[in-house]
C-alpha cells in the first residue's frame, strides 16, 4: 500500500500449527505454542484468539479455528489489522512500487479483508488502536506507537493517544531489553529530538528514561540559551 516491498510476509491459514507441520515436516517450530511455525522466510500463523496475557506479551490461552476478523481483532493499530487473498492472484511489484497514489490503486483492493477500516485510517494518515486493550496484552505497543507514527509518517488518533497517555505506566511491564530495542529505534530516526518530546508529553520517557527528567530547568552558564534537557536532546 505504501509501495514498499515488505520486509517479511505472514500467510495466515484455518488449520492449527500441527496441521501445518503435516504438509510441511521441516518447518522451524520455535513459537508454536502459540500458533506459528516458519518455513524458510515465511511465516504461517494459525488464526486464533488469545486470553490472559500472564506476562504482558504471551497468551496463556491460545484458541485456533476462529473467523479472520476475530483474529485480525488482536492485532496493535488498524492498519496492521488488514489481509489480503493470495489464492487467486499473483503479487507484481512493479506495478505497486510504480503506482503513484498508492493507497487509492493498489490492485489487490478487491482481495482486501479490512474489517476495523486500516485503510481508512492510512488513506487519512492516523494510527489507531484496534481496541482498549491492546497496550494491556503488550505494553511494548506504547513506543511502537510512537516508532510507527513516526516512520510512517502517521499522526497518532486523539483517542488512541490520550489511551497512551493514560496507561503509559504499563510499558513498566515490559522487559528491559524490548524497551532498549524500541529505544535505539527511536533514536536513530533523522528527528529523534521531536519524537523524544513525544514520548515526554505521553508520560512515556519519564517511565523508560526517568533521568533525562530531571535536566528540565536546569539552566547553564550565558553561553547556552537552552536548559540542560534541551541541550541534552
Amino acid at each position: 500500500m505504501l509501495g514498499k516491498q515488505p520486509l517479511d510476509w505472514d500467510i495466515a491459514v484455518n488449520m492449527d500449527p500441527h496441521q501445518v507441520l503435516r504438509v510441511f515436516p521441516g518447518a522451524c517450530t520455535v513459537g508454536i505454542e502459540y500458533g506459528r511455525v516458519s518455513v524458510g522466510d515465511v511465516d504461517v500463523v494459525s488464526l486464533r484468539a488469545e486470553k490472559d496475557y500472564h506476562d504482558k506479551r504471551h497468551p496463556s490461552q491460545v484458541m485456533f479455528g476462529v473467523p479472520l476478523e476475530k483474529d485480525l481483532e488482536r492485532r496493535d493499530f488498524t492498519i496492521n489489522a488488514m489481509a489480503i487473498n493470495l489464492s487467486d492472484c499473483l503479487i507484481h511489484f512493479e506495478s505497486i512500487n510504480n503506482n503513484n497514489n498508492k493507497v487509492d490503486n493498489y490492485p489487490f483492493w478487491g482481495q482486501l479483508f479490512d474489517p476495523l477500516k486500516g485503510r481508512d485510517d492510512l488513506r487519512a494518515g492516523i494510527l489507531r488502536v484496534t481496541g482498549e486493550k491492546v497496550f494491556q496484552r503488550d505494553p511494548l505497543r506504547l513506543l511502537r506507537a510512537v516508532r510507527q507514527s513516526a516512520t510512517l509518517g502517521l499522526l497518532i488518533e486523539k483517542s488512541t493517544w490520550a489511551l497512551i497517555k493514560q496507561q503509559a505506566g504499563l510499558i513498566s511491564q515490559s522487559s528491559p531489553e524490548r524497551v532498549r530495542d524500541e529505544l535505539f529505534k527511536i533514536l536513530a530516526l533523522n528527528d529523534a529530538h521531536y519524537w523524544m518530546t513525544q514520548l515526554d508529553e505521553l508520560g512515556l520517557l519519564d517511565q523508560v528514561l526517568p533521568e533525562l527528567m530531571t535536566l528540565k530547568g536546569v539552566q547553564q552558564n550565558e553561553h547556552h540559551s537552552l536548559d540542560v534537557w534541551g541541550h541534552c536532546l
